[in-house]
């Protein structure tokens, strides 16, 4: 298995519910997306890895230039994650994650991740504040 970079770490897991939808979509139709790799780490593709080492087949994989630095290959996995099927609370969660690496705007950030900017706020106000929930 490969090791996970913490850049995969700005988007949750899927749900236990989802993970096995995914297991099971992979065993009935093969893997349809490779996870991506940067420095050898998974940058996008834990679930594709858990699924496939849960089913005893080989994870494909596509590995990006390693000479990309931590914020390109950050701003990579955001444009692979904005357009899955995360709700607008996981997307603030996960902008908020990367925004602490970005150093961009509030109304940035919202617009990058394609959520309202008092969502991205009330997101922003939780993960500094109130973290437990």
């Amino acid at each position: 298995m490969y090791p996970i970079d913490e850049l995969a770490n700005i988007v949750p897991m899927a749900s236990e519910l989802d993970q096995i939808a995914l297991t099971n979509d992979i065993k009935k139709n093969g893997q349809r997306e490779p996870a991506v790799l940067w420095q050898g780490k998974i940058i996008d593709g834990r679930c594709r890895q858990l699924a496939c080492h849960t089913l005893d087949i080989e994870l494909q994989t596509r590995e990006l230039d390693s000479k990309l630095s931590r914020e390109e290959v950050q701003l990579v996995v955001k444009s692979l994650n904005t357009r899955r099927n995360l709700t607008e609370m996981q997307k603030a969660m996960s902008a908020c994650k990367a925004q602490n690496a970005e150093w961009r705007t509030n109304e940035e950030m919202a617009a990058a991740w394609g959520i309202p900017l008092g969502t991205y706020k009330n997101a922003r106000y939780i993960a500094n504040n109130r973290p437990d929930l």
